[in-house]
């Protein structure tokens, strides 16, 4: 266990599936295994066989034994390094039960056994020791206050604990450059900031300083690596406000995309959950320290992409967020950072979440390297921005980078459309302390009203202690990949079609197929995952308030505190306060009805009128077309919906007036985070975790979440 900074802790968590009907890679559905052993392990050696370097500059180095953690010193921080190789616990092989166990000292297991459906294997009881710096994950320990049931979570993730965002903390930097104000301009903050790049380092991060004041910037400013640009703050009369025009606002380049290379596989074999290595048919595209993409084609047993082709490899001709997949989709992608290398072999941490099989030709390739491609330890500080009209701020292509203390305000100066906060193809991210508020266009419906998004398997990332109020869709994610967090946000009125139409506040699936969210400790209007653009699967909503309707928006149509809409997967609801106005219905499973409801379950595919998941088991035909044919003529039959596949736990609710527990779980212990150990530091003396459904009274359940107390207050940022 490792202090991260001030705001929190990491804490880890052990997840596993036991869910009916749920298989460990969605491809299979009666979730049995073939009879085996269980899991053994071995207590990890005394070092990973790798190599660091010296010095305060680069990061240590990982061996490729697949054995401990490297511990060697390097990098940023003090005993700082790559995180090791898949931990001491052997494979664990799946039982009858379709699940198997880790050994008690070590990381992560691997997959259990090949049976049907095979079970996933669990992380032993205590996590291998790691370090930190660039490539490095969490130093965390064992378990922290998680009870045993949690483990029957249907999240899939095999002793993997949430460490979501930079290690360490957020750097503070060294001043570089002081601008004047008559260097306020696109031209002169870009010279600034690529002269001071220069000087920069992951350990030395340099600070380009903007004067307090009002400045109209027309263009482009561009992020470079190793830099922050601050302003004097983002509230109040000794505001820095840059209101950009409509081209305008802080976004790096478009990226460029090397080939992808193939995994090699022997016929019918995978890489499993939990794994730390992949052997590719040709590493000589890749250093260590690269940011890697490792995807597959789509797996269309448990993949349902409907329109949902955007923020992904594609068949379309060219590359498309990534180079061309001429045999279809990836939808399913995860990008992780190699900490060696081993003839054709790539060490990379995190491990896995999910499983890529041979059949759908699983491929890796480089979309970001330090001081050649991508942006790197970038930070925007301490300003408020308005009058983009293609997005206020966007991180393509890059590692630990972050968004600070920013107000992004599309109500005055031109507003804001599209993104609000766009990341794609991130890895290691934050947006921390944002206010993201209304767009140009108002509450329509569309892309052009978006707040903070996770995009193109962007992974391991944070979005904490912000507020996002008054747009369309208001936090969500759109193909994103695994391990990311978003955590004690205020979030509400949310609306679409004029207003009418309550759209998502917090909204964990917007294109397929995301996987592997954590949504915790948030206040929001609702919270769940459409079907829009495709289905997403393996994700918890844990100690969130859920006011079942907007707080200013008068919305009347698709009234809900939670939803799983058609064809979501193993999705987990624990320790939730959901609310709905008086006269609300408890759940609404078949076709769209008015009103209010606690829960909406496998209703409301986009553009397929009332349809659900209960009336056919084919999701709706993919309407996108390239070389003159519909993608999807080869999407499978499914034989579960969503309902089949949600996991409920410990929520009270308005309707009940009680807390619904699952009856086949005896216990009733309520973790109190699945990735703090501790309470953050902006709760201060507010009570910590301020969701229990299980208190007597309505104040006992909700106390007081900071970000909304403090838009509450009119004062947005204050401490």
């Amino acid at each position: 266990m490792r202090v991260l900074s001030p705001l929190y802790t990491a804490c880890a968590v052990t997840m596993l599936t036991v869910t009916p009907g749920c298989s460990d890679s969605g491809g299979s559905t009666n979730g049995e295994a073939d009879a085996g052993a269980s899991g053994s392990s071995h207590t990890a050696g005394a070092n990973s066989g790798g190599q660091a370097a010296s010095g305060a500059d680069e990061p240590g180095i990982a061996g490729t034994d697949g054995g401990a953690p490297s511990v060697h010193t390097g990098g940023r921080g003090t005993n700082s390094g790559g995180r090791g190789a898949s931990g001491a616990g052997e494979p664990g092989i799946a039982g009858s039960d379709g699940n198997a166990a880790g050994g008690d000292n070590g990381g992560a297991a691997s997959t259990g056994g090949g049976g049907v459906g095979g079970g996933e294997g669990m992380g032993g009881d205590t996590a291998g020791a790691s370090s930190t710096g660039e490539g490095g994950g969490s130093a965390v320990g064992g378990r922290h206050d998680v009870p045993d049931w949690v483990e029957a979570m249907p999240t899939l993730d095999n002793g993997l604990p949430w460490d979501p965002g930079i290690p360490g903390d957020i750097p503070t930097g060294s001043l570089d450059t002081t601008l004047a104000d008559d260097q306020m301009t696109a031209e002169a903050i870009n010279a600034a900031l690529e002269d001071a790049s220069r000087r920069g380092s992951p350990t030395n991060i340099r600070v380009v300083q903007m004067p307090a004041g009002t400045f109209d910037i027309a263009g482009i400013v561009t992020p470079q690596n190793y830099t922050i640009l601050r302003g004097a703050g983002p509230w109040g009369s000794g505001r820095t406000r840059l209101n950009f025009d409509a081209d305008g606002g802080v976004a790096s380049g478009w990226p460029s995309y090397p080939a992808a290379v193939d995994v090699v596989l022997a016929s019918g074999s995978n890489v499993p959950a939990g794994s730390t290595q992949v052997t590719v048919t040709d590493a000589s595209s890749f250093t260590v320290g690269d940011v890697v993409q490792i995807d597959q084609l789509d797996d269309l047993s448990y993949v349902a992409i409907l329109d949902g082709g955007y923020d992904k490899r594609a068949p379309y001709p060219g590359d498309y967020n990534g180079p061309q997949s001429p045999d279809g989709f990836r939808s399913v992608a995860s990008l992780h950072q190699v900490t060696a290398i081993n003839g054709t072999t790539l060490t990379f941490e995190p491990p896995a979440r999910m499983r890529f099989d041979e059949a759908f030709q699983p491929q890796a390739w480089r979309v970001a390297r330090r001081d050649e491609h991508g942006l790197w330890w970038f930070g925007l500080e301490d300003v408020s921005i308005a009058g983009p009209q293609n997005g206020a701020i966007a991180y393509r292509e890059g590692a630990y980078n972050w968004v600070q203390n920013v107000e992004t305000d599309g109500s005055q100066d031109g507003g804001i459309s599209d993104n609000h906060i766009a990341f794609s193809h991130e890895f290691r991210s934050e947006m921390r302390r944002v206010y993201a508020h209304h767009t140009t266009g108002g509450p329509y419906s569309g892309g052009a009203n978006y707040g903070l998004t996770l995009n193109a398997a962007t992974s391991e990332s944070l979005i904490i202690d912000s507020i996002v109020v008054f747009m369309n869709k208001l936090i969500q994610t759109n193909a994103a990949g695994p391990g990311n967090v978003i955590a004690y946000c205020y979030a509400d009125n949310t609306s679409a079609n004029g207003g009418d139409w309550m759209d998502g506040a917090i909204n964990g699936s917007h294109q397929s197929f995301t996987h592997h969210l954590l949504v915790e400790g948030n206040w929001a209007a609702n919270m769940g995952c459409d079907t829009t653009h495709g289905n997403s699967g393996r994700m918890a909503f844990v100690r969130n308030y859920t006011h079942g309707r907007n707080s200013t928006y008068e919305s009347s149509g698709n009234l809900r505190a939670a939803n799983s809409d058609g064809w979501q997967r193993e999705m987990a609801f624990v320790g939730n306060v959901l609310m709905s106005e008086p006269g609300a219905r408890y759940e609404s499973t078949g076709a769209y009805e008015g009103g209010a409801a606690i829960w909406r379950i496998g209703q409301m595919v986009w553009g397929s009128g009332d349809q659900y998941d209960g009336q056919t088991t084919r999701p709706p035909q993919n309407d996108m077309q390239y070389d003159g044919a519909a993608w999807d003529s080869r999407q499978a039959t499914f034989t579960t919906k969503a309902l089949d596949m949600l996991w409920r736990h410990g929520n009270w609710d308005s309707v009940t007036n009680d807390v619904v527990w699952d009856p086949s779980l005896g216990a009733h212990a309520l973790p109190n985070s699945l990735f703090l150990a501790t309470a953050p530091g902006f709760f201060g003396t507010t009570r910590w975790p301020w969701v229990d459904p299980t208190g007597a009274t309505a104040t006992a359940r909700v106390a007081a979440l900071p970000a909304k107390a403090r838009y509450d207050a009119g004062t947005p940022f204050a401490r």
